[in-house]
């Protein structure tokens, strides 16, 4: 993602507060490509797998996470 944009991980964050600061929101999701990055994310979750992957791939300013998943605690 080219710019300054947010990822966020979960449903509650409110994009017009991120879009207020002159942000833009990237909705992260889980993916079908489960492949840990290193050894030491081989034990978690496929979902957090997923995430961190994006989050490490992407390019962005920062992120926002929300509290709505347990396993979300864990990034």
């Amino acid at each position: 993602m080219a710019g300054r944009s947010i990822a966020t991980v979960g449903v509650d964050i409110p994009a017009e507060v991120i879009e207020a600061a002159g942000l833009t929101p990237v909705r992260l999701a889980a993916t079908a490509d489960h492949a840990p990055l290193t050894p030491l994310l081989a034990g978690q979750p496929a979902r957090t797998r997923s995430l961190v992957r994006q989050l490490v791939e992407g390019d962005f300013a920062g992120v926002a996470i929300a509290h709505g998943c347990v396993e979300d605690v864990q990034l």
